[in-house]
């Protein structure tokens, strides 16, 4: 019946589009705002093409229509899952951020995240910026796009979700990605510590220094000075952790 419909050529890449659709309208970078619905379209459409006859033999052909419900709801919800466990790990970027710009004195400097699509704090948004730009500079976005192929063999069309199994995954990630967030900003973190506890000292030290006048400006500053020398760490950090995570949802089971 759904080969009649459809045809017997169209049948498989359309199948495989109720995954790669979904996974797409999740995924960081593809997803964003600033990208056209029409090219997510045409991409999410070129992408099922390409992938449909290496999963066309996992996926069935002929279905009543209430199973065809389900089937549908079935795929949507795991490409929402995984587009989702990939923007979790992305997401260790903002929390670094924002926990950078606490140390600065900058949380209140909000702006536009265009990764996180929300009103974040500068320092959140350029984190993330960077980071998603080295992602796709250094080709690991093709592990998000391996992942929904290696998906067929952890999550087979059709079957039930185990629910408890992809909790117990989300759970770990979220702990992982919050983890990697305080990695990313422990620097800002050792010096924000000990720059309060030196201007603590010249306070007791010199009290008729006026604190907030002088120690902002210079929290901005040496802050600001901690980030041209360790960015380019804390991007090959997060391109590290990315890179595990992400093939670790991008390589079928053994």
């Amino acid at each position: 019946m759904l080969s009649q419909a459809l045809g017997a050529d169209l049948v498989v890449p359309a199948l495989v589009f109720l995954r790669v659709g979904a996974m797409l309208a999740m995924l960081p970078g593809f997803s964003a705002a600033y990208v056209p619905l029409q090219i997510r379209l045409l991409l999410a459409l070129a992408i099922s093409i390409l992938v449909a006859p290496v999963v066309g033999t996992k996926l069935p052909t002929t279905m009543s229509e209430g199973s065809m419900l389900l089937f549908v709801i079935n795929e949507g919800l795991v490409g929402l899952y995984l587009g989702t466990l990939a923007r979790i790990i992305v997401s260790a970027l903002h929390g670094a951020g924002s926990l950078t710009a606490t140390f600065a004195s900058l949380a209140n400097a909000l702006t536009n995240d265009p990764v996180a699509e929300q009103q974040s704090a500068t320092l959140a948004g350029f984190f993330s910026l960077f980071g998603l730009l080295a992602v796709f500079v250094t080709d690991l976005h093709h592990l998000m796009l391996q992942a929904i192929v290696a998906s067929y063999d952890v999550l087979p069309a059709g079957d039930a979700l185990p629910a408890g199994d992809l909790a117990a995954t989300t759970a770990r990630l979220v702990a992982d990605s919050f983890l990697l967030a305080l990695q990313l900003a422990a620097p800002f973190f050792v010096v924000g510590v000990g720059y309060q506890f030196a201007l603590g000292l010249m306070s007791r030290l010199m009290p008729q220094l006026s604190v907030f006048f002088v120690g902002i400006p210079l929290q901005v500053g040496l802050q600001m000075w901690v980030i041209t020398l360790t960015i380019s760490g804390i991007v090959l950090v997060f391109l590290n952790q990315f890179s595990q995570l992400m093939a670790a949802l991008a390589l079928p089971p053994a």
